[in-house]
């Protein structure tokens, strides 16, 4: 009995030191760990600090499109064919509206500007 009392004696005193030197071992690996894990956490401080007045774009992206939805609905109104606006153009009833679909009213500047005078178009394909 007392043999293998010593056996187990002995492999458990192996089993120590080898758990030992394993942890040894492991220490660099775990400080650097720790230093990384130590690094993130500040990195997503500070982002979460640089980020608390900014709203997500799953947030905003809902009332962009409704409020674009509306904003074309308007826009929309405006077309002859759509049946927003029934009767006379609001443009009709003031100085323009007895002015053809194609005339454009005059326009004299005042003599401290310079009139441009019209120029040949540019081609936009020159190269």
């Amino acid at each position: 009995m007392d043999e293998v009392q010593e056996e187990f004696q002995l492999a458990l005193e192996e089993i120590d030191k080898e758990r030992a030197h394993d942890s040894q071992s492991m220490q660099p690996e775990n400080q650097r760990l720790e230093r990384e894990l130590c690094q993130l956490q500040q990195a997503q401080e500070s982002s979460h600090a640089t980020m608390q007045g900014l709203v997500s774009w799953h947030d905003i992206q809902p009332a962009l499109h409704q409020t674009h939805g509306e904003l074309n609905r308007r826009l929309a109104s405006y077309l002859p064919s759509s049946g927003g606006i029934h009767g006379s153009w609001p443009e009709q009833d003031g100085p323009l509206g007895t002015l053809g679909h194609n005339a454009l009213p005059g326009f004299s500047a005042p003599s401290d500007y310079p009139l441009v005078t019209q120029e040949a178009p540019v081609s936009s394909n020159q190269y």
